[in-house]
């Protein structure tokens, strides 16, 4: 309960209280006459700016605060100054304790709590709160910086000054805030590295700035015009919203005068590069008029090489991390061949840019407003887009949806550093070591799945096929294995001979152990590799 005034006594009743005070007093003073115990509220000359407060280091008469431009106050707002419900206790305060800052600039003291002989008597979470007339402000020196009744402090000149936070029921209950104005007013100014930029409906883009300049801190904050066009986080990521413009504002904690603008403009997936003009002929022309693709369903049902099936989820949720390298791949195929997005590449000749979109058989292909363009089954569909202005003025997209008989993702030996080898023969002839890549098949089909086990039974179609960037480094044999040729990198590319499935990495070939990155078929690591070899009287220099 907060102490707002004393109780009534008797006469005697203070009395005697005061006389066991003064015995109890001085026979403390005796014992502790010789310690000297400072209190966490003191604070060195080379104490850095901020005082936390953690666990059973609890200050005496003190009011904690920070101030309105407090970045790390801010980021840490949500997980500390908690105070239990049981006892009253504390878990975390972080205190502002001095403060650089340049003339022109202000910003407002926020009070997290109050301390009255080492007990919370107010707290920024508890029910009642902290309240602005429960406080008093003062500054030592108003001509460098004035303070008003709710703690807003002014920043005037260069010079030095204290700012005092007192509690109207206790005047040692109280915070103290060094002020250093290091410069005088200057001429402030953000900088952003890019002014504008141009994203699809729920994708994002992050404001970045490039310099401050007359400014005593970083701290900035993000305002958008138009939440439902474009909204933006604490660290300035946008998120497009709908279809539209918005203005992002940002602005300095510490000088709310100092702004800059960012311009960004929202567009659905299809109209992103739409260039558009009221002249000419009346005509749509798309990015693309026809796309062949598998059934969305098709991809949500997965089979490895040994018959079993998963779903996407067990593989792009699952904490094994070979599970999430085939995860990844799946999504890949998925945006690729489970899904469209029409794209309109110019629209003239009409009084507006607005389109609409129809499927000639939904239960093949359907469409949405967007133009996005979801397979459901094996056949074939027209998308028919039509200008909203003038509905002659139409564009065709073809849909093609085939069986899904595709290698969806590859588990491979997917080395990361191999490690050199050669061999010496007693005819003289030299020996270049080589590795197998080893590799596993998922498919929405079984026994494409399944192709992967038998280099007889894959089809032409889903042979792999493995190529190297760097022949001085790895080789591919005609057995298609790994030559090691001499030390360095070189980039491993494996394909289907479709081209409808192909994976990239960078391999290095050095003295150290052999190695795997995210997957391997056999070896969990290439420590039994080296040992063999060097058991079969490999060595690592001629």
């Amino acid at each position: 309960m907060r102490e707002r005034g004393r109780k009534n006594r008797t006469s005697a009743t203070m009395l005697a209280g005061w006389k066991k005070a003064v015995v109890l007093m001085l026979a403390l003073i005796v014992c502790i006459s010789s310690v000297v115990v400072p209190q966490p509220e003191e604070v060195s000359a080379k104490q850095a700016a901020y005082l936390d407060y953690y666990g059973k280091d609890k200050p005496k008469n003190q009011i904690v605060f920070a101030t309105s431009d407090d970045a790390k106050w801010h980021k840490a707002n949500e997980g500390c100054c908690n105070v239990s419900k049981n006892n009253g206790t504390y878990n975390h305060y972080h205190c502002m304790k001095k403060k650089t800052v340049y003339a022109g600039e202000k910003f407002t003291i926020i009070p997290v709590a109050m301390f009255k002989n080492g007990v919370v008597v107010g707290s920024k979470n508890s029910k009642d709160g902290i309240k602005s007339g429960e406080l008093k402000y003062k500054s030592s020196n108003t001509s460098i910086a004035t303070v008003n009744a709710k703690g807003v402090v002014t920043v005037k000149k260069k010079g030095k000054c204290k700012i005092t936070v007192t509690s109207i029921y206790d005047s040692q209950v109280k915070g103290t805030l060094s002020l250093t104005v290091s410069k005088g007013k200057q001429k402030a100014k953000i900088t952003l590295k890019e002014k504008k930029a141009s994203i699809v409906v729920g994708k994002t883009t992050t404001i970045k700035v490039k310099s401050f300049k007359g400014i005593s801190n970083k701290n900035i904050a993000f305002s958008s015009s138009d939440k439902k066009v474009a909204t933006v986080s604490s660290k300035g990521k946008v998120t497009g919203k709908k279809a539209g413009k918005a203005t992002i504002t940002v602005t300095s904690l510490i000088n709310k005068k100092v702004k800059a603008v960012f311009k960004v403009t929202v567009k659905t997936a299809d109209m992103i590069d739409t260039d558009y003009s009221e002249k000419g002929k009346g005509k749509i022309v798309l990015e693309e008029n026809s796309v062949t693709l598998y059934p969305e369903k098709s991809f949500h049902k997965i089979y490895d090489h040994c018959g079993d099936a998963e779903t996407l989820e067990y593989y792009t949720e699952d904490y094994i991390s070979h599970d999430r390298f085939i995860g990844k791949q799946l999504l890949v195929q998925k945006e690729k061949y489970g899904q469209a997005q029409i794209r309109v590449k110019s629209i003239t000749g009409v009084k507006s840019n607005a389109i609409s979109y129809k499927s000639s058989n939904t239960s093949v292909a359907a469409v949405s407003s967007t133009g996005f363009v979801t397979p459901k089954k094996v056949g074939t569909a027209t998308i028919t887009v039509t200008s909203k202005a003038n509905k002659k003025v139409q564009a065709k997209y073809k849909v093609t949806v085939k069986k899904n008989d595709m290698v969806l993702a590859v588990g491979f030996d997917m080395y990361d550093n191999i490690k050199y080898y050669v061999k010496k023969h007693e005819d003289g002839t030299i020996e270049n070591s080589t590795l197998p890549v080893s590799t596993e098949f998922f498919s929405a089909d079984k026994k494409v799945a399944a192709s992967s086990d038998s280099a007889d039974a894959i089809t032409s179609n889903n042979k792999i096929i493995m190529t190297s960037s760097n022949k001085n480094v790895l080789r591919v044999t005609e057995d298609d294995r790994l030559e090691v040729i001499g030390k360095g990198s070189a980039v491993i590319t494996l394909k289907t001979a479709d081209g409808r499935w192909s994976y990239s990495w960078k391999v290095t070939v050095s003295d150290k152990q052999t190695s795997f990155a995210e997957y391997s078929t056999g070896f969990t690591t290439g420590r039994g590799i080296d040992e063999a070899r060097e058991k079969d009287g490999w060595v690592t220099e001629l």
